[in-house]
């Protein structure tokens, strides 16, 4: 039966072929009937088959796809067996535990050219030191500066530091430049006791810089972002504050983008998660005042648009990240929120000082925004325990807490010094000092500087500030840019404070932290040759001339002719009048001991200090480990 089908339908075909003449040419379906066809008899003609049939053409396209189906087989064969063999790569790679990773130093990428493996800390693409180097620093760095200002969540960075060296093959640039970042905040916060790692922090520094590109252009997650942060404490040190203006501008668009300034951007996340995310943005958040204070332009960050809980006055299910705690445990402070209220603070005086619509304010107006600011640093103040104050730390043994807190207090008498128009770089205020010091000390008659509001709040915060700030034994480059102009506006005050109200109850000690001050602006301008530190100096030292001169005319009975007395207040400073005295020579005699050309510092074990080195032994020697040589890299 089959057979018989396989003929017929053969015979159908090929009778389908035969058309006769007239339905080939008109191109219809003949049914080749004989002796005419349908169509023949229709149009009345003779049937005939005298025209050649159409040749069918070839298949190209089936034959070309037959082609592409071969090639991509053999292409698949090959792939299979190329994953066969990595395969057996991976497994037995894997199949090492990880302290045998560690001795066998698991290689970054497999050698094309041996089909070896190579050490990670001797590849050129995406380098780090040995694992059993870089944990115990980073567990360091977990445990002591991050505790307080925690940029990373400790078990996440392990985990990724740890899966950075056992799974090789699952290496990208961000991880990579996240562990950098880590490394080089450890480094910079290290003891200088304890060995540092093999590469500097300008090395590490380098390292995340050459993968920011792709930090910024992948697909952004929070690592990303804490990247970014890490960039900006590094380099917010720094004499130029450029770079780090812009990261972090970059950073809080990015952390913009995932919602980290809201609550809710993190609602569908677990707590943990969510809480690394604040704690992120408030670190973000807080470099973005400080610097826009410093240097005075807009902060990129607005208050109005962050919903977000600031940390916690108690450390809540035994977290206590951020907290600080005496020996006895009695007494406790959140540095980390401490900080963020005093960055919500600078935010506040930047939009009272320099804002464009703080310029458009009456003077009324612009008054009492300041002294709500008084109020605001005062109340921030009275929420630190006594134990943490700035008094207190400066008489207790240096640690490195005494650093942050250093930093904390310089950057909370920068917001008094700047609303009491008492900055150090206000040239019409420090040329009013020099004119009048010129006079008293002559004993010609002249009109006080007033002072500012609240005179001895500020004089009290700088005689504080300037006593802890030589207390911290170690001063490296990153610590002095970012505590320096605080440090000689405070000792500016100090020398107005001596000349208006040469009498005071401690004029002396005023005195040793004077002569300690000039000493580190001098040593400063050795290692910066900046011009505008040095005319600081200069006139600083010419203060220091008529402070002395007034103060020998105090102690010869020579009243100056204009003066504020003891009972000084910011408000109403009350003067006394003595005409008595002559006038004094243009230099006094006492200041023949000032030396403005002495190349040595005389210390008070009696140790001779060459400024040209910066450094010093024995207890006093404070300046100990400044260094702003051509070394320095923020």
């Amino acid at each position: 039966m089959f057979p018989m089908l396989l003929v017929f339908n053969h015979l159908h075909a090929h009778l389908r072929i035969q058309a006769c003449d007239l339905c080939y040419n008109k191109r219809i379906k003949c049914d080749a009937k004989k002796p005419r066809c349908a169509h023949c008899v229709v149009y009345d003609v003779e049937c005939t088959f005298a025209a050649a049939s159409r040749k069918v053409a070839p298949r190209k396209r089936e034959v070309q796809s037959r082609e592409d189906v071969e090639a991509v087989s053999s292409r698949c064969d090959r792939l299979e067996a190329h994953m066969k063999v990595l395969s057996e790569k991976i497994e037995k790679l894997e199949s090492l535990t990880p302290q045998n990773a560690v001795t066998h130093q698991v290689s970054v990428s497999i050698s094309e050219d041996t089909g070896g493996p190579k050490d990670s800390h001797q590849s050129g693409a995406m380098s780090l030191p040995p694992l059993e180097e870089t944990l115990p620093m980073i567990k360091k760095y977990l445990a002591t500066f991050n505790s307080i200002l925690p940029l990373f969540d400790s078990k996440t960075l392990l985990a990724t530091v740890k899966q950075w060296y056992w799974h090789p093959r699952q290496r990208d640039q961000t991880t990579w430049a996240a562990i950098n970042v880590a490394l080089a905040l450890a480094n910079r916060h290290t003891d200088r006791n304890e060995s540092p790692l093999s590469n500097s922090v300008a090395e590490y520094l380098d390292n995340a810089q050459s993968a920011l590109t792709h930090v910024i252009m992948s697909d952004i997650d929070l690592i990303n972002v804490q990247v970014l942060v890490g960039l900006v404490m590094l380099f917010q040190g720094a004499e130029n504050l450029r770079p780090p203006m812009v990261l972090i501008a970059t950073a809080l668009r990015l952390a913009h983008k995932l919602g980290l300034h809201t609550r809710q951007g993190s609602m569908h996340l677990d707590r943990s998660e969510a809480l690394q995310r604040d704690r992120v943005f408030w670190i973000a958040y807080i470099l973005d005042k400080d610097l826009s204070l410093r240097t005075r332009q807009p902060p990129i960050q607005l208050d109005a648009d962050v919903d977000l809980d600031l940390p916690p006055e108690e450390p809540i299910d035994n977290d206590d990240t951020g907290f600080l705690f005496t020996s006895d445990g009695r007494s406790k402070v959140n540095f980390f929120r401490v900080r963020v209220q005093l960055a919500c603070i600078q935010g506040n005086v930047y939009d009272c000082l320099y804002s464009a619509r703080s310029q458009n304010l009456s003077l009324e107006q612009r008054a009492r925004n300041v002294q709500h600011i008084r109020s605001m640093l005062e109340g921030w103040k009275s929420h630190i325990p006594d134990e943490f104050s700035a008094n207190t730390i400066s008489r207790a043994s240096a640690t490195e807490l005494s650093r942050y807190f250093c930093i904390l207090y310089s950057s909370r008498l920068s917001c008094l010094v700047l609303i009491s128009n008492a900055d150090t770089w206000d040239g019409k205020w420090v040329r009013d000092l020099q004119e009048y010091g010129r006079k008293v000390a002559v004993g010609q008659p002249a009109l006080p500087v007033l002072p500012p509001n609240d005179w001895q709040t500020l004089v009290t915060a700088s005689r504080d500030y300037m006593r802890m700030f030589v207390s911290i034994p170690n001063k490296d480059a990153s610590f002095v840019w970012m505590t320096a102009c605080t440090y000689i506006a405070s000792l500016l005050c100090l020398l107005a404070n001596s000349i208006h109200n040469p009498g005071h109850e401690i004029v002396e000690s005023d005195k040793e932290q004077i002569d300690m001050g000039l000493k580190f602006v001098d040593e400063l301008i050795v290692q910066t040759s900046l011009e505008q530190i040095r005319t600081m100096r200069d006139a600083c030292r010419e203060l220091q001339q008529h402070a002395l001169a007034i103060a020998q005319n105090e102690r010869l009975g020579e009243a100056a002719p204009f003066g504020f007395s003891e009972d000084i207040d910011g408000s109403s400073p009350s003067f006394r009048q003595d005409f008595d005295g002559g006038p004094l020579p243009a230099r006094h005699p006492l200041l023949a001991t000032v030396s403005e050309n002495d190349s040595s510092i005389q210390g008070h074990d009696g140790t001779s200090w060459d400024l040209g080195e910066g450094i010093g032994t024995g207890s006093q020697a404070w300046l100990d480990g400044f260094n702003l040589g051509p070394n320095y890299v923020p």
